[in-house]
């Protein structure tokens, strides 16, 4: 299904980091909350579904925003997460609350290459208590029959990081250098794993720009 742009307008006086537009379309169309901050946190962009997730009527009501003020992550504050994003490091998987004390999941990434630099806060409600991932014993089973839990868990996870590289070169269009900013990675560990998963090949010479 066609990936819809979903245009917000910017009411702070700083403008947003400025991100190749394909992947500001797959922002605006997420299901998960993203916004985009300047280095100091204070909301610049955001899409529909941070517009819902936070009880606001529209995009507006949170550019100028605080980060601090919307989602509280633990056991690190907000200060300190903006302090090492402002250094190139990056959190995933954080434990936070929004204002309204909903339990949420937290990632956060510098955009420190971005004109101006900023930063990138990617928010989805948190997981019940308790609740984990169906897995059918049946095939667990046969798994850990084969082999050992660490070796199906390492397996488990490159499928997952391959899987993701690949969608991620798709919608950057091929070009590596936005897929490893992206991804998280740097260009040259980006290499590495392509060849790690054969996905190094191709007649079509990769983007680079």
């Amino acid at each position: 299904r066609a990936l819809r742009v979903v245009e917000l307008s910017l009411v702070a006086p700083v403008a947003a980091p400025q991100i190749d537009s394909r992947f500001m379309g797959l922002l605006g169309a997420a299901t998960d909350a993203a916004l985009l901050t300047d280095v100091d946190g204070r909301v610049q962009w955001a899409n529909e579904a941070a517009v819902a997730l936070c009880g606001e009527h529209d995009a507006e009501a949170l550019c100028g925003q605080r980060i601090e003020r919307l989602v509280t992550p633990a056991p690190v504050d907000m200060a300190g997460v903006l302090a090492t994003l402002r250094h190139g490091r990056r959190h995933a998987g954080l434990t936070a609350r929004l204002a309204d004390g909903a339990p949420v999941e937290l990632t956060a990434v510098p955009l420190l290459d971005c004109l101006p630099p900023g930063c990138g806060f990617f928010l989805r409600p948190a997981a019940p208590r308790g609740e984990a991932p169906f897995v059918a014993a049946d095939a667990l089973t046969s798994l850990l029959a084969a082999q050992p839990l660490r070796a199906v868990v390492r397996d488990a996870a490159d499928r997952v990081e391959r899987q993701c590289i690949e969608a991620t070169l798709r919608l950057t269009g091929n070009n590596r250098a936005l897929a490893a900013k992206v991804l998280g990675m740097s260009r040259q560990g980006l290499y590495l794993k392509l060849h790690l998963y054969g996905l190094a090949g191709g007649e079509e010479r990769p983007r680079d720009d």
